[in-house]
């Protein structure tokens, strides 16, 4: 079974099966909305793109974070 940051964000569906390979991983896209995001808001400090890059996985791993924790509690 694939871990959390593995799963795939926009998964392909082949078949009966869906082909969890393929796609964006959840983690990759919640790392883009967080750039989209930072790099929109004049407010924020300017910094290098490793600074952007760093700062997006790390809004992006406090999802994923969040999102387990929310599932687990439903549980």
């Amino acid at each position: 079974m694939l871990n959390e940051h593995d799963e795939s964000a926009f998964p392909v569906q082949i078949g009966n099966t869906i082909d969890e390979l393929r796609g964006m991983s959840l983690l990759d896209w919640f790392a883009g909305q967080a750039l989209s995001g930072l790099m929109s808001d004049p407010t924020i400090e300017r910094c290098t793109p490793e600074g952007y890059a760093k700062s997006s996985y790390d809004y992006a791993d406090a999802m994923m974070n969040e999102r387990k924790r929310r599932y687990d509690e439903g549980k």
